[in-house]
């Protein structure tokens, strides 16, 4: 018997109970169009989003004027030959008797959140970033790279990475997989991977974020490809590079180093032959990436005298880092609850969200910025329990067939949990920080869909599977955009300049319906000056009135 599936649900007919068709076949012709569409109008979104966040697009200095961000400065140490930053510290933090009091901010210019230590700046950020990226450019061109920009290049080089991971499992293990279940799984990818809030705010805590993102990507790459590849032992090798590469950018990912190991345990004691991933693939990646982390305990030894002191216990910031307790299990809880399960609030004006109820803190945690439930918030993700189900099935069985998805699938579950673990321990919750696990726990929602959808025979359940998709990578999507609108650089909570046209004709449908409900409904314009009294205190400047009743109180807070 075979079943007919309409060309835009699936494309073909396809007899019932495969499972998969044969890994040669070529994509159709639409879902190949629809995928270079979504693709290209995701990376128009980052850009949109990059650009309208600052003043237009990133302008390259004369030749001679120099870029004065963290990793520009260091990049001019570098070529300097010395690894401190190439900016001067201020003789008042040299001469402190405590150059780390966060009130000497208040007194003499300080490079915030760089690490003093023994008169030079340094930085906690990894050095990778400016190694492979901000120094070449510069010794190439003559000029710096424009911060943003280099966080742009990283961002975007671990998108195509991480689009290259999902064809090639796609086309290899879901090939009959239809066009709108790729399309919802691309959409997700490119939203629910939080990758806009690094194209929201490129700055210096973003840079090292989308670097580590995009090397860790690319390991993940070379390593699935390493599980199918005659060349595995290359392949793992480039992989080994990438992940050193990722260490060196932000060092939560060392984690990841057991990804390597879990394909000859996915074997399930299958001897694998010469042209397999085996120990030799192994040894390789384990050779290379070992050698970056020599290299980068060196680097922080010379600096600061311990291989494992990366500058955070000497770090200028607003808080007292010296005492700080920056990892405990005590934040597990409450961390979870920011990144998972905590529920954004629907409000009736643009952007529509607003930040989720906080619970209460534990000691020593410090908060959080922007955080919001991912299972709650972003539904695509769901389908990850799907693929996590058949996982464990997998295992269960000990069905030794390696030509399935499974490995892989495991692969991507076991990055997901590790790069969630660091976050989960560490003393503050960051949006930014999402970009570490979010892609993989997309990827694997992505791979759960396809899952599910390969074993569906009836034409009515796969048009509500498919269905079901593309609602929730919409919904996923709407709210990482929304999520992104209102940010740290906009304390006003007003949607900035890029959104507000967006903002008016999306409200104008819920002004009318106040202005007729309350006749001469319309904003107040406010004109006043400040006293010469600025003494602190706190006073109404304007109350509003409807309905009886007082909804809207601004006042005046005068702060020593």
């Amino acid at each position: 018997m075979r079943i007919a599936i309409p060309r835009w649900l699936g494309g073909r007919t396809r007899p019932e109970g495969e499972t998969h068709a044969h890994p040669g076949d070529r994509p159709s012709h639409a879902t190949r169009i629809w995928s270079a569409l979504i693709i290209a109008a995701t990376l128009a979104a980052y850009l949109w989003v990059g650009r309208s966040a600052g003043d237009g697009w990133p302008r390259l200095r004369p030749p001679g004027e120099h870029e004065t961000d963290h990793f520009n400065l260091l990049s001019h140490g570098f070529m300097q030959g010395h690894l401190y930053v190439d900016l001067a510290v201020p003789p008042e933090i040299v001469r402190a008797p405590n150059p780390y009091d966060p009130a000497l901010s208040q007194i003499t210019p300080v490079l915030h959140d760089a690490s003093y230590y023994r008169g030079h700046y340094y930085l906690y950020f990894g050095p990778a970033p400016v190694i492979t990226l901000f120094v070449p450019f510069t010794l190439l061109t003559g000029r710096d790279l424009p911060l943003p920009v280099g966080v742009w290049i990283f961002s975007i080089v671990g998108y195509g990475a991480l689009v290259g991971i999902f064809f090639f499992v796609q086309r290899r293990h879901f090939p009959a997989a239809g066009t709108p279940a790729i399309i919802a799984a691309l959409l997700a990818l490119g939203s629910g991977s939080m990758l806009l809030t690094v194209f929201r705010r490129s700055h210096i805590w973003e840079l090292s974020v989308a670097a580590g993102f995009c090397f860790f990507t690319i390991s993940l790459l070379c390593l699935v490809r390493a599980l199918y590849s005659r060349r595995a032992t290359t392949w793992a090798a480039a992989g080994g590079l990438a992940l050193g590469l990722a260490v060196a950018s932000r060092p939560t990912y060392l984690l990841c180093s057991v990804l390597f190991v879990l394909p000859l345990w996915f074997r399930k004691q299958k001897r694998a032959d010469a042209s397999g991933y085996g120990w030799p693939a192994l040894l390789a990646s384990g050779m290379i990436c070992g050698a970056i982390g020599l290299a980068l305990a060196g680097y922080n030894y010379v600096r600061f005298g311990n291989p494992l002191e990366f500058g955070v216990t000497y770090q200028l910031s607003g808080t007292g880092e010296l005492t700080n307790r920056h990892f405990s299990l005590s934040y597990v809880g409450f961390n979870f609850q920011m990144y998972f399960v905590s529920a954004l609030r629907w409000v009736a004006t643009f952007p529509f969200l607003n930040s989720p109820i906080v619970p209460p803190r534990p000691v020593g945690q410090a908060g959080h910025e922007y955080t919001f439930g991912l299972f709650r918030n972003l539904p695509f993700a769901w389908f990850g329990f799907v693929a996590l189900a058949g996982l464990l099935s997998w295992r269960a069985r000990r069905d030794g067939d390696n030509d399935q998805p499974w490995p892989v699938i495991g692969l991507v579950a076991a990055a997901a949990a590790l790069n969630t673990a660091v976050p989960l321990i560490f003393f503050g919750s960051c949006i930014r920080y999402m970009v570490d696990f979010a892609p993989s726990f997309m990827l694997l929602a992505a791979f759960g869909l396809f899952v599910w959808e390969a074993r569906l025979h009836s034409l009515l359940a796969l048009r509500l599977l498919r269905g079901t998709g593309l609602v929730l990578a919409a919904c996923t999507a709407l709210v990482a955009v929304l999520s992104i609108v209102n940010f740290y650089d906009n304390a006003a909570s007003s949607p900035p300049a890029a959104f507000r046209p967006l903002a008016r004709a999306l409200d104008w449908p819920l002004f009318q319906l106040h202005a007729r409900r309350w006749p001469g409904y319309a904003p107040a314009e406010i004109v006043f000056s400040l006293p010469a009294d600025l003494s602190p205190r706190q006073e109404p400047l304007y109350a509003v009135t409807q309905d009886g009743g007082e909804t809207a109180l601004v006042d005046r807070k005068s702060v020593v």
